[in-house]
């Protein structure tokens, strides 16, 4: 199990525009570091995005984590990103994130993962966790939204990360927190 506390990490530039917001790379398949075939990131988004470019033969997913409302518009399709779904975008058009006009002083928080096309699809979840709870093996990664939590003896704070190698998660402990869950069903880390 490893620990990352995504804002302590480098960030990129989100979108064209500086002011646009960032993205902060919380962690990319350890398989291949060249060409790898998903990444999970956190995205604070500040103002609109007129143009957020993807590579080539890649999906995305996304899922609200914190601020204002967000519409997140693909060639034609307009969806709002909330905190209990995801959305998947296929297509590889340029993405416009348009924010609410209500609570523009706040960023908007979000968690993406990028995966190859090729790839069995990524389930990116919320769940509110209460004493003690045991996560399905197929979750990677989870991102701690509010509270606080323990995972087999390791605290982990509002904001952190952890991510899981090839073994089951450990039963985690807390008296109320919400986490955002990466999982990867086990068809596919069998093929790994």
């Amino acid at each position: 199990m490893k620990i990352v506390t995504p804002q302590s990490l480098p960030r990129e530039r989100l979108g064209t525009d500086l002011r646009s917001g960032s993205v902060h790379e919380i962690w990319r398949d350890p398989d291949d570091e060249v060409d790898p075939r998903w990444s999970l990131s956190l995205v604070d988004v500040k103002r609109n995005v007129k143009s957020l470019h993807r590579p080539e033969g890649t999906v995305d997913h996304w899922l609200g984590i914190s601020g204002p409302q967000l519409r997140l518009v693909d060639g034609t399709r307009q969806e709002k990103v909330r905190a209990d779904h995801q959305i998947v975008v296929e297509s590889t058009s340029p993405l416009l994130l348009l924010r609410s006009s209500i609570g523009r002083a706040k960023s908007t928080r979000l968690l993406r993962v990028t995966r190859k096309s090729e790839m069995q699809p990524i389930i990116l979840g919320r769940v509110f966790v209460s004493d003690p709870i045991e996560f399905d093996p197929d979750v990677r990664a989870i991102y701690l939204i509010s509270g606080r939590l323990s995972l087999g003896g390791t605290e982990l704070a509002e904001g952190e990360a952890a991510i899981f190698d090839e073994t089951a998660p450990p039963v985690m402990h807390s008296d109320g927190a919400f986490v955002a869950t990466m999982a990867i069903p086990c068809a596919e880390a069998e093929t790994a």
